[in-house]
C-alpha cells in the first residue's frame, strides 16, 4: 500500500473512530438517563444534562475532521457518501444526546419515581428495545456491516408497538396525577425517538455502502364508511388504481353489508378497474392493526363514528364526497351517481397524494 493509500485508510479511521466515540459517548449518556428516570436520582439527571455540552462538541469536532477529509482527499463515489453519511449520523447522534437531556429536565419534575408498576415495565422494556437498537447502529456503521444495518432497521420497528396501549393506560391511570402523566407522555416519546434515530444511522450505513438512500415511505391508508359495500370500496379501488406506488389502501366499514353494491362493480367493469376481490369487511379483529394506519379517511361523516378511538399517531380526516347511491336507483341513474363521486373522490386523492409524496407522477399506478 502507498503512501497516498495509508493517508486515506487512516484518515476514514479517524472519521469512523469519531462517530463510534460519539455513539459511546451518547449511549451512556441514554443509560444515565433512563436509570435515573427509574431511580428518581436527581443528582444524575444534572450531571447527565450537563454532560451533554461534550457531545455537542464532539459533534462540531466530527464536522471539522469530516470536512477537511473533504478538502484533502476531494473523494468521489463510496468515500464521499462515508464522509456526507457519518456527518449526518452526528446529527443523528447529538439528537440522541438531546432527548437523553430532555429525559432528564422530565424526570426532576416528577413527582415521585416510576419504581414499579406498569409504567416503570414499559420504560424498562423501550429502553432495552432502543439501547439494543443503538447499540447495533453504531456497530454496524463502524464495522460497514450492511446486513446488520439492515436487520437493525426491521427489528428496531417493534419499538413503538404498544404506544398505544401505554397512552391509555397512563390516562386511564388513577395513581398519577396529571401533570405527571403529561411528563411520562413526553418521556415516552423520547424514548420511540431513539429508535427512529437508530434506524436513521443504519440507513445512513447503507446508504454509504451501496449508495442505496432510504426508501420512499408507503403510505398505510384506510378509508372507511358505515357498510364497507359502496363509498370506502370505489375510493380503495381508485386509490390503488392511480396511487399503488406510494400507497397501501384498505377499506371496511363499522356495519358491514352482505354484499358490494352490484352498480359499483358495474362501474369499476367499465371503468377497467379491478374489482374482484372486493367484499365488505368491519373492524373486527382489527382493533391493534388500526394504528398501523398513517390516515385513516371517514367518507360517512367522522372518523370516530365508525372506528371510535383513533390511533394516537393517527390522523382522521373526514371527506365530504357526496352520498352513495340509493338502492332503488336504476343502473343508469346510479352510474351517473357513480361517475360524480368518482370525479370528487379523484381530486381528494390527488390532494392527499400529492401532499405525501409530492407530484402524482412520482407514485402514480396505471393512469
Amino acid at each position: 500500500m502507498g503512501h497516498y493509500e495509508k493517508r486515506l485508510e487512516a484518515d476514514l479511521k479517524k472519521v469512523s473512530d469519531s462517530v463510534f466515540q460519539i455513539g459511546e459517548l451518547v449511549l451512556n449518556s441514554y443509560e444515565c438517563a433512563i436509570q435515573a428516570l427509574l431511580d428518581g436520582n436527581h443528582d444524575l439527571s444534572y450531571e447527565t444534562i450537563i454532560g451533554d455540552r461534550l457531545v455537542n462538541r464532539e459533534v462540531k469536532e466530527l464536522d471539522k475532521i469530516c470536512l477537511q477529509f473533504i478538502a484533502t482527499h476531494l473523494p468521489s463515489g463510496k468515500h464521499l457518501r462515508f464522509v456526507s453519511s457519518a456527518m449526518r449520523a452526528g446529527i443523528e447522534l447529538e439528537r440522541i444526546g438531546d432527548y437523553a437531556s430532555t429525559i432528564c429536565r422530565e424526570t426532576v419534575q416528577l413527582s415521585r419515581a416510576p419504581h414499579k408498576g406498569a409504567i416503570s415495565d414499559e420504560i424498562k422494556r423501550m429502553g432495552v428495545l432502543s439501547k439494543k437498537a443503538l447499540k447495533n447502529a453504531l456497530i454496524a456503521f463502524k464495522e460497514k456491516d450492511g446486513k446488520k444495518a439492515e436487520k437493525t432497521i426491521d427489528t428496531s420497528k417493534n419499538a413503538s408497538t404498544n404506544f398505544d396501549t401505554f397512552f391509555e393506560d397512563l390516562i386511564d391511570n388513577e395513581n398519577w396525577e396529571k401533570k405527571d402523566q403529561f411528563t411520562f407522555l413526553i418521556i415516552f416519546y423520547m424514548l420511540l425517538r431513539v429508535s427512529d434515530q437508530a434506524r436513521n444511522i443504519c440507513t445512513e450505513t447503507v446508504f454509504f455502502l451501496t449508495g442505496e438512500g432510504k426508501p420512499e415511505k408507503i403510505y398505510k391508508i384506510l378509508f372507511t364508511d358505515q357498510s364497507n359495500s359502496s363509498l370506502s370500496q370505489l375510493t380503495m379501488a381508485i386509490a390503488q388504481k392511480k396511487y399503488n406506488g406510494c400507497g397501501h389502501f384498505e377499506s371496511a366499514g363499522k356495519n358491514p353489508g352482505k354484499h358490494v353494491d352490484p352498480n359499483l362493480i358495474s362501474f369499476l367493469n367499465d371503468r377497467g378497474i379491478k374489482n374482484d376481490k372486493l367484499i365488505p369487511k368491519g373492524f373486527d379483529g382489527m382493533e391493534r392493526e388500526l394504528a398501523d394506519f398513517y390516515i385513516i379517511v371517514g367518507l360517512e361523516g367522522p372518523v370516530k363514528d365508525t372506528v371510535g378511538s383513533v390511533p394516537f399517531h393517527t390522523i382522521p380526516l373526514q371527506w365530504n364526497v357526496g352520498e352513495a347511491p340509493m338502492a332503488d336507483l336504476s343502473s343508469e341513474d346510479a352510474c351517473q351517481k357513480y361517475e360524480n363521486l368518482y370525479r370528487s373522490i379523484s381530486l381528494e386523492l390527488q390532494d392527499l397524494m400529492n401532499r405525501l409524496c409530492g407530484p402524482s407522477e412520482n407514485c402514480c399506478g396505471e393512469s
